[in-house]
């Protein structure tokens, strides 16, 4: 059984009335929360009783208008005027006399009277013969439910369509039979087709709504297939009669509720997507559901607001309270935080301590500790294994003693004092081992504080590989270029033939005109100038051939790299001719590029000359160099060839050293390619065409110095 330490104890006892304060909230917080959860659910039913009563009071009121147009309509069937006027016109032959019209005055009587849009008769067969529309023919629908009142010699009415085709007027037309009543067997002479206008009577009566309320609705709607038609106009959405549509399944929603036989919910979400309180009844008679329904958040506007204010009230009794015991336990805890914070500090001390021990005793660099006159006073296992001493041989030693592989030590004390004075110092220096051994590092010298004695901590970093490495790199660029400029030496020496040639031709003719006893001293003097430039153009070819060669950088300057391509190209000219290739150059308008002009040329004649190789035994040759500005502002160059392109397996290590699809190639050209174009702060990449070839593209950023 484990027991409580009595401090611990004391630590709980201070929190007790806490506790019992916040116990107490909650009970409150609950016991309010089931009240108003049960005044909710007692608005929610007294709800549903009103809208049940509303729903009943329209359904009534729907079923009392249409009785008495019911009514009215048997008037007509028997015992009235029309229908012996009727007769009496159909016995003479339609004439088109005084009867007609007569007629024609009667059923336009009835459209005042008794709210009717258009009135029509209609003979045993069918047929319009009278009507006071503006139309000679009555919708197909409406002559049948003519027929079906003959038939049965009752009036009946159809539902609410829309008036006409492409029409948004709704129309309701009610059929009755036209019986003779002076006529022993109640002959049925035709029928009356009285159109009735909802929004006359019906709709406004629906939209009505006893009482104020502003999101209370009364909707009227029939099941059409496996959809839900909204039959009247809507109140929140205008123009929606018999035009709205929503799919019988779609869940809460009131009016399909209505059609699968429920007759209220509490939680139905209407046609907005609103959540609701609905009550639904299907009205006799007809294929007609009422639903009257309000939104929720109307109903319980007034619990929203008491629940707004005692929320109010209980955070801020919330508030005061827990004010009230942040300054009691304010004082106790005051005391432990300062007890717990002299016992943390201790411990991170500790932690710190060995943490710092771990990390210098086995961090992969060199760690050195020393004193402010530089003797060292801790080292860890790297320095060790580095410099050959043992710890107690370098705990005996100077940082100058190591760091003076010249024997300069008063050069390297002064170092020393910089790192005292400035705090941190980042250089790099030659050191030596126990056994003699000298090494680059690189150094990073800081001042730490402990217990108020400042140290030097020193990191030092053996350089010897990266330095290797960047020894190697140069040297593999230099074979590179030397690599290069053999390719192009073979290439080149067509190109000082022809220039060469021509300068010779040139002279021979100037000795020959001198030879002459009468010579024209100006066209001499034009035929030397020929053989100048032909020199001049053999003079630049030999020096772009000694800037590939050399070993040292060059300097960066702004250059028109689209003027480069065309220069580089004209390099080729010959061998181009030579083996029928086409060039085709798209150089889009760029800005300069501060790049080396000859590194950037070494990039465009490797392109071009791997492009040019990979087209020799193949039919179409199709050498294609454009140039571009992107959208992150960079220049790029895309050299693609129409050659045998790259297998798969060799586009992974396209670009590493040594690897080369010729017979007598080094792998090095694409290296140093990629070399030139990274250290310029660009990429380089290629790119398999989709039918034949491949495509060298680079970038290169614009207007940007590089150390």
């Amino acid at each position: 059984m484990n027991v409580l330490a009595p401090a611990t104890w004391r630590n709980l006892t201070a929190y007790i009335p806490l506790l019992a304060y916040i116990l107490f909230a909650c009970a409150i917080a609950l016991i309010g929360y089931q009240g108003f959860r049960k005044i909710e659910n007692l608005i929610q039913v007294e709800k549903l009783r009103d809208l049940g009563a509303i729903a009943d009071m329209k359904v009534e009121q729907i079923v009392t208008w249409r009785e008495r147009h019911r009514q009215r309509a048997k008037t007509f069937s028997s015992g009235s005027l029309l229908a012996a006027e009727f007769k009496l016109w159909l016995e003479k032959g339609k004439p088109s006399d005084e009867q007609e019209q007569k007629i024609l005055r009667l059923l336009t009587g009835l459209q005042p009277i008794h709210g009717y849009a258009t009135a029509s008769l209609l003979d045993r067969q069918g047929m319009l013969r009278i009507t006071t529309g503006n139309s000679n023919t009555l919708d197909e629908a409406e002559v049948k439910l003519a027929l079906e009142a003959m038939n049965g010699r009752q009036p009946i009415f159809s539902d609410i369509d829309k008036n006409g085709i492409g029409s948004q007027m709704a129309s309701l037309s009610l059929a009755a039979p036209l019986v003779d009543a002076h006529d022993k067997n109640s002959q049925v002479v035709g029928a009356i087709v009285l159109q009735i206008d909802p929004y006359d009577f019906l709709y406004p009566l629906i939209q009505s709504w006893p009482g104020e309320s502003h999101s209370a609705e009364t909707l009227l709607i029939r099941q059409e297939g496996d959809e839900v038609v909204f039959i009247n106009e809507l109140r929140h959405q205008k123009g929606t009669a018999l035009s709205l549509r929503i799919p019988l399944s779609t869940p809460d929603l009131p009016a399909a509720m209505a059609i699968h036989g429920a007759r209220s919910t509490m939680n139905g979400i209407d046609y907005r997507g609103v959540p609701v309180v609905a009550a639904m009844r299907q009205v006799p008679d007809s294929a007609w559901f009422m639903i009257a329904k309000v939104d929720r958040d109307e109903i319980f506007a007034p619990i929203s607001q008491l629940k707004r204010w005692a929320a109010s009230l209980g955070l801020a009794s919330a508030a005061f309270g827990g004010l009230f015991f942040f300054v009691w336990l304010r004082g106790v805890q005051v005391r432990q935080k300062l007890l717990k914070a002299e016992h943390d500090a201790a411990l991170e001390r500790e932690m710190r301590i060995r943490h710092f021990e771990f990390l210098t005793r086995y961090a992969n660099d060199i760690i050195l500790v020393s004193d402010e006159t530089g003797r060292i006073v801790d080292a860890n296992v790297r320095a060790v294994e580095t410099y050959g001493y043992t710890r107690e041989e370098l705990l005996r030693m100077r940082i100058p003693d190591i760091c003076s592989a010249a024997g300069d030590h008063a050069a390297h004390g002064g170092q020393v004092k910089k790192i005292l004075e400035s705090v941190e110092l980042r250089f790099e220096d030659i050191h030596m081992g126990k056994d003699g051994r000298r090494f680059p590092v690189e150094v990073s010298a800081r001042v730490i504080e402990v217990q108020n004695i400042r140290y030097i901590q020193v990191i030092i970093r053996d350089l010897s590989e990266r330095k290797q490495l960047e020894e190697m790199r140069a040297k593999m660029e230099h074979a590179g270029r030397l690599n290069i400029a053999g390719e192009m030496a073979s290439g080149m020496a067509h190109e000082l033939s022809q220039p060469l040639t021509a300068c010779n031709n040139y002279l021979e003719v100037c000795l020959r005109r001198m030879e002459e006893e009468t010579w024209d001293r100006e066209k001499l003097r034009s035929t030397l100038q020929l053989a100048s430039i032909q020199a001049e153009r053999a003079g630049k070819i030999i020096n772009h051939l000694k800037d590939m060669v050399r070993k040292q950088g060059h300097e960066r300057a702004l250059i028109d790299v689209n003027l480069l391509a065309r220069e580089v190209m004209s390099l080729l000219e010959d061998e181009i001719k030579r083996l029928g290739i086409s060039i085709y150059m798209t150089l889009s308008p760029l800005p300069p590029v501060m790049a080396c002009r000859v590194e950037i040329e070494q990039v465009l004649l490797n392109l071009y000359k791997n492009a040019i190789e990979a087209m020799h035994s193949w039919p179409q040759r199709e050498l294609r160099v454009s140039s571009a500005l992107t959208e992150s502002g960079k220049v790029l160059i895309a050299v693609s060839d129409s050659g045998k392109g790259i297998l798969p397996s060799e586009m992974e290590n396209l670009f590493n050293p040594f690897h080369t699809t010729k017979k007598d190639g080094l792998g090095l050209g694409l290296v140093i390619c990629r070399s030139i174009v990274e250290n310029h702060g660009g990429q380089i990449w290629v790119t398999a065409k989709r039918e034949f070839g491949a495509e060298f593209c680079f970038t290169l950023p614009v207007e940007v110095r590089h150390e």
